[in-house]
C-alpha cells in the first residue's frame, strides 16, 4: 500500500504514481495507492493494511505522515517504506534513503529490511525524534504556516528565540533529576530534519533514547553552537548541551503547567506529564544494504 500525502512538501508527490507504475517490480508485488484526506488518515489506512496482512506500507510525505504510519505499524510484521517528499525528512536523511523517487522504488524492489527501535510518548509511537520546549513551541506555530520548507521554519525559529523563556523540567524513573533547558530532545534517530543533527551519535538499533538537554546560550555563543549543530558535532557543545542515555522516564514541568511537546516535528499537545519509553526492534523498515550501522544508526 502506497500512502501519499498531497499536502506534504513542495509538490514532488505528483509524479509518484507514474513512477511506481514504471519501476515497481509487479511480478513480485501487487499494490494500491491511497491519498490522505485529513490528519490521522494515514494511521487509519496503515492500520487497515496491518489487519489485511499487507507486506509493506510506503509513505510518500514528510516526517509527520511517516509518524502517523509508524503508530500503526509498530509491533507488527508490516514493513515501513519511505518516499521522502516532505520538507524536513529527518528519518529518511538518517537512513540515507534516496530522495529520487525512481531510486526509492528500485530500493523497494531489492526487499532489504531492518528491525529498528521505536519510542512512545504517552502511548503514541514515533521512530525519529520527539521533544519539549522551544522546538515544540516552534512546531505549534509552524502548524498554521501555509508555505512549508526550511526558510519559513527558520523565520519562526529566529523570530521567537529571544522572547522564549527556558523552563525547568523534572525527570523521574530510572534517574531522578531536574534541569533548566531551552529544549529537550528524545532522540531515536540523529536529526530533526533538513540534515540538522541534534543527536549525532543516536542509533535506531541500540535500545537507548538519547535525551539531549540544551540550555539557552547567550548571543555570542550562538554562531559556534549553530556550526556544531549543522556540521554534525553538536555532542561537542559541552557547556550548553547535556546528553543522557535512558530507556524510560517520566517528565513534568516544575511549575506544574502543560509541557509543549512535538513528535517528529508535529505539535503533539501540552500534557501535564509525559511517560517516554523505548521499544527495541519493534518496527520493520525498508532500507539499503549492507545494513544499519548499530553504532551510529546510519546506513553505510
Amino acid at each position: 500500500m502506497f500512502i501519499i500525502n498531497p499536502k506534504s512538501g513542495t509538490g514532488r508527490y505528483k509524479r509518484v504514481p507514474e513512477i511506481i507504475a514504471s519501476y515497481l517490480d509487479t511480478e513480485r508485488f501487487e499494490y494500491e495507492i491511497r491519498y490522505t484526506e485529513r490528519r490521522g488518515h494515514a494511521t487509519e489506512m496503515a492500520a487497515e493494511a496491518v489487519a489485511d496482512n499487507f507486506y509493506m506500507v510506503v509513505v510518500s510525505g514528510g516526517d509527520g505522515t511517516v509518524n502517523e504510519v509508524v503508530g500503526a505499524l509498530a509491533g507488527s510484521e508490516t514493513v515501513l517504506g519511505i518516499f521522502p517528499t516532505g520538507s524536513g525528512n529527518g528519518l529518511a536523511h538518517h537512513l540515507h534513503l534516496p530522495f529520487n523517487v525512481e531510486q526509492a522504488v528500485r530500493l523497494l524492489n531489492k526487499g532489504h529490511e531492518e528491525l529498528v527501535d521505536t519510542i512512545s510518548v504517552n502511548g503514541q509511537y514515533y521512530a525519529s525524534i520527539a521533544g519539549v520546549g522551544y522546538d515544540a513551541f516552534v512546531a505549534e506555530k509552524y502548524t498554521g504556516v501555509k508555505r512549508r520548507g526550511l526558510i519559513p521554519y527558520l523565520r519562526l525559529a529566529i523570530g521567537n528565540y529571544f522572547s522564549y523563556r527556558s523552563e525547568t523540567y523534572l525527570f523521574s524513573g530510572e534517574n531522578n533529576f531536574e534541569t533548566k533547558a531551552l529544549l529537550i530532545s528524545f532522540a531515536n534517530s540523529s536529526q530533526w530534519g533538513f540534515d540538522v543533527k541534534i543527536a549525532p551519535k543516536a542509533s535506531l538499533q541500540d535500545g537507548w533514547i538519547e535525551v539531549v538537554s540544551v540550555q539557552k546560550p547567550p548571543l555570542y555563543a550562538l554562531p559556534k553552537l549553530l556550526f556544531l549543530l549543522l556540521s554534525g558535532h553538536f555532542d561537542r557543545a559541552d557547556k550548553y548541551v547535556e546528553i543522557r542515555r535512558m530507556r524510560s522516564f517520566d517528565l513534568k514541568s516544575a511549575d506544574g503547567c502543560g509541557i509543549c511537546t512535538h513528535l517528529d516535528g508535529d505539535f503533539f499537545g501540552s500534557p501535564q506529564e509525559l511517560h517516554v519509553q523505548i521499544h527495541p526492534k519493534s518496527l520493520h523498515v525498508a532500507c539499503g544494504e549492507p545494513s544499519l550501522d548499530a553504532a551510529h544508526g546510519t546506513v553505510k
